[in-house]
């Protein structure tokens, strides 16, 4: 059962087109759009600020719809919600466009690729604790390639994603007519309104797609797609108002019958604890004081761990007698490692970190035109596109040295990409160097 998503921390895009010039209108979309809005910033459901949630109809132009999500993917550090309802194309290589009111599948430069929209749910949210993207629109499964994909890990914070799509990749969605909303939006609505009965309180992802997929197979309605990444389907971004949803279990606790005076008594125990330790810390230090005064010193014995107490020939535990020389230190996390060269293997949508802490690297696609990454040191957060195997690229740091790197596979799977396995990974050498740098492709 996940927590509910801090709503003052979370942001919302909500974007609909109903207009449209060259292809059918669908008036239902503005309601999805209003009532979804009514829904996410109703106390009893989630309670985002209204300043949280930007409502996007009919935009005009590819940036009325990217701005505003570069802009919540930026601030967001809980939640970011992504939700798009309107025509669906494809171009000739079967990639996702979000038809804007002046396109249509010949003029696709009058449309959204959604690659785009990936980018800012993936790279500019990346400090994000967790984004869901919802797509109500023809063709929205094909969203799924390359998105996000399983993971058998059970880290105990939620730090992923969840996808969520009205159909298929090759299926087209339905608005039925003189309808309030079009059929998924419908069957989403319903259940953030009405709840589900017997299920948890607050409404994980996977728990309020489930809903929504049997309300619309039961009205024989093409069945929606989903895709967790990260443990996504634990995000909850709705609370369940269903009379009988089960509430989250309470953080275990032991109150006491009469918590003033345990306050009382605790601290006085403390108080008198900490007398009886600097009592005995000043006769162990006069004592030594005295031992030393009678005692010549003995340079062949090793100095005491803890600088109190007699010294002993005897070394201590974990460290090197005064004859052998001091093993390299080891960097603990965010401490740069000068010896840093390793693997380090990430999926699309994904975020790998070295093991010293200091150097992300993100891969934001991997498709035929190549492979988009990201990479992020103390200074410098860039980003490639179209890389292929064996491409290498060189950023500074603050410190003066550089890091490198390379492209080094790209493993593609011989499975279905509807599979909810599918993945892309790509393998990166990670170094790190001083003087002269390497040659590099531009990272921007």
């Amino acid at each position: 059962m996940g927590r509910l998503s801090d709503p003052a921390e979370s942001r919302a895009v909500l974007i609909g087109v109903s207009r449209y010039q060259q292809m059918d209108e669908l008036p239902a979309v503005a309601a999805n759009v209003t009532t979804l809005a009514g829904l996410l910033t109703d106390p009893t459901v989630w309670g985002l600020p209204a300043a949280n949630c930007a409502v996007v109809l009919d935009p005009s132009s590819s940036v009325e719809i990217l701005e505003p999500i570069h802009e919540a993917a930026r601030s967001a550090r809980d939640a970011l919600v992504v939700y798009f309802a309107g025509h669906g194309l494809l171009d000739q290589h079967s990639r996702l466009y979000l038809g804007l009111p002046q396109g249509s599948p010949a003029r696709l430069h009058h449309a959204v690729h959604f690659d785009e929209i990936r980018r800012e749910v993936v790279l500019t949210a990346r400090r994000c604790r967790a984004k869901v993207v919802i797509l109500d629109c023809c063709y929205s499964g094909k969203a799924m390639t390359g998105y996000m994909s399983a993971r058998t890990a059970d880290p105990p914070v939620v730090d992923g994603a969840y996808l969520m799509t009205a159909t298929a990749e090759g299926t087209l969605a339905v608005a039925p007519p003189d309808a309030d909303y079009t059929a998924f939006t419908g069957a989403l609505v319903e259940t953030l309104r009405d709840g589900v009965p017997d299920g948890p309180d607050p409404l994980d992802m996977e728990t309020l797609f489930g809903h929504v997929e049997r309300r619309l197979s039961d009205r024989g309605l093409p069945t929606p797609q989903r895709r967790s990444r990260n443990e996504g389907h634990r995000i909850a971004i709705a609370r369940n108002r269903a009379p009988t949803a089960v509430p989250a279990p309470p953080v275990p606790s032991a109150p006491s019958r009469h918590p003033a005076r345990l306050a009382v008594a605790g601290g006085a125990a403390a108080l008198l604890l900490l007398v009886l330790l600097l009592a005995a810390q000043q006769v162990g230090m006069f004592s030594d004081a005295r031992e030393r005064g009678r005692q010549a010193p003995d340079l062949g014995k090793a100095p005491s761990a803890t600088g109190v107490g007699t010294a002993t020939s005897t070394p201590a535990r974990g460290r090197m007698s005064p004859t052998t020389s001091s093993p390299a230190p080891v960097p603990g996390p965010n401490q740069p490692d000068p010896a840093l060269n390793q693997r380090v293997t990430v999926g699309v949508g994904d975020t790998g970190r070295t093991s010293d802490g200091t150097v992300d690297v993100g891969v934001t696609h991997n498709s035929q035109d190549g492979i988009g990454f990201f990479v992020l040191t103390s200074a410098v957060n860039c980003t490639v596109n179209g890389s292929t195997v064996g491409d290498s690229v060189v950023v500074p740091e603050l410190s003066g040295t550089w890091i490198r790197v390379v492209v080094l596979s790209s493993i593609h799977p011989t499975v279905d990409a509807r599979d909810p396995t599918f993945d892309i990974p790509v393998v990166f050498s990670i170094t790190r160097g001083t003087g002269a740098r390497p040659k590099s492709v531009p990272c921007a």
